[in-house]
């Protein structure tokens, strides 16, 4: 094009002329076919595109779903741990309830095998382990029950027909072999089809193999079962020492552990007791020795230091630590007893000692004994018994008394509530009593036939 001032040729698409310097108009350009639809497009919205900068709203947008995802899922997930803990709180005291109710059960059970109803005993054990099959004792009773049902003496045909020769033999070999349950088994049932058959020799059989089977019950710890056993042996022989000593030792032990944690003075005098008696038995030397400890611990905290430290003293007397010792002397110390030659916080405790403990006549803590009352009784014999109180007039428990006659002497050891007793003695003479464990004062005991003697000692405040 040329510029319309100076004429200029003018090339390219120049804005204004290089000559003059005169602006220049565009000239006209062809319409496209291609122009209607590009001014139809800008008539349109603007799509979004990667060149409009939408980039940094998109990935907000997709942040924000993401964390409203993760609130509802957050959300469903606690709802979801609510409800598997209702249901697991739902199973546990469903589970509490049945394991309750079983042991309503197991109880019925034992009641009525005491009561020798054995079948309903059963019944009851087994819905016992319905409602909780993890009971393992109600399983165990179950198997014992179902045992003893299986041997109750019932007629056979052999006994029918009166080979009652038979089954003596059958006896004679299962003693032979020491098989004391078919031994029992066997005679229960002749003594049941035919009672008058060798009577005595049969009853020999029931009371020799209950007692055999009590003892071995007592070894595998099932005690329950030993009792039930020893009482069947004096069922046939009510005065037989040794089975009324096992029985009472089985009883001793089975209280002692009843006792413990509950109530440790007793469980002291159940267990001080047995250990006197046997002190191998089962494993009585070590529960006795926790019941000192335990009781001491106790009475230490009520500061009753002297009755402290004759358990700390006794517990260390069976299995010696230097822990227990220790705990032996700090509280005789408290107690205010100086400590013996022997052991700490009481002097003498010689088993042959014949004079009581020394200490200073109703000085303070001191056990000042003397006669209650004298009665009459109908039986034969000798009987002193009494109790030992302390300043508060409360019992006792597991105080050593000693009793003395010349150079005869025995010892008991007070209950729960302090009290013991000496019966059976064998002469009429006055006899003395002391607290060879405490600083106390004696007293001496005049006796007579057919008469008690009532003896307290009391505690100086």
């Amino acid at each position: 094009m040329n510029c319309p001032r100076c004429g200029n040729v003018i090339e390219g698409n120049a804005l204004f002329c290089p000559q003059c310097g005169r602006k220049l108009d565009p000239e006209p350009q062809p319409v496209q076919a291609s122009t209607r639809q590009h001014d139809t497009d800008r008539t349109r919205p603007a799509e979004p595109s990667d060149d409009m900068g939408l980039e940094e709203p998109r990935a907000r947008g997709c942040r924000s779903s993401l964390a409203v995802a993760g609130i509802a899922f957050l959300v469903m997930l606690v709802v979801g741990l609510l409800a598997v803990a209702a249901v697991y709180q739902g199973m546990r005291d469903r589970s509490e309830i049945h394991t309750e109710a079983a042991w309503e059960h197991y109880v019925l059970g034992e009641a009525y095998l005491a009561d020798g109803q054995y079948e309903l005993a059963v019944a009851e054990f087994e819905y016992a382990l319905q409602l909780d099959p993890s009971l393992i004792e109600v399983a165990s009773r179950l198997a014992e029950t179902q045992a003893l049902l299986e041997v109750q003496p019932t007629p056979t045909s052999i006994l029918q027909e009166g080979n009652e020769d038979q089954y003596w033999q059958e006896i004679q070999s299962a003693l032979a072999q020491q098989d004391w349950s078919v031994a029992l088994q066997k005679a229960e049932q002749i003594l049941a089809a035919n009672p008058e058959y060798r009577r005595q020799e049969v009853e020999q059989v029931i009371y020799e193999a209950s007692y055999q089977l009590g003892l071995r019950s007592v070894e595998q710890n099932r005690m329950q079962e030993a009792m039930r056993h020893l009482d069947r042996a004096l069922e046939m022989r009510p005065n037989s020492a040794r089975a009324s000593l096992a029985q009472s030792m089985a009883k001793l032990y089975i209280d002692g552990v009843r006792y413990a944690g509950v109530d440790w003075a007793s469980a002291v005098d159940r267990l001080s007791m047995l250990y006197n008696l046997d002190p191998g038995y089962r494993d009585v030397s070590t529960r006795l020795v926790e019941a000192y400890l335990a009781y001491g611990e106790e009475l230490a905290t009520r500061e009753d230091w002297c009755l402290a430290a004759l358990q700390y003293r006794r517990a260390n007397e069976i299995a010696p630590t230097r822990a227990t010792r220790a705990l032996a002397e700090e509280t005789a110390d408290l107690c205010g007893a100086p400590p013996g030659d022997q052991q700490p916080g009481y002097p003498g405790i010689d088993e042959d000692e014949t004079t009581p403990t020394p200490g200073p006549v109703g000085s303070s803590g001191t056990y000042v004994g003397r006669l209650d009352r004298v009665e009459s009784v109908d039986a034969a014999g000798i009987y002193v018994r009494g109790q030992v109180l302390d300043s508060n007039g409360r019992g006792v428990a597991n105080v050593r008394i000693r009793i003395q006659a010349w150079d005869w002497y025995a010892f008991a050891v007070s209950d729960g509530k302090g009290q013991f007793s000496f019966d059976g003695l064998g002469n009429a003479v006055p006899y003395t009593l002391s607290l060879p464990d405490l600083p106390s004062e004696s007293v001496e005991v005049p006796t007579n036939f057919t008469q008690l003697t009532w003896v307290v000692f009391e505690q100086v405040p």
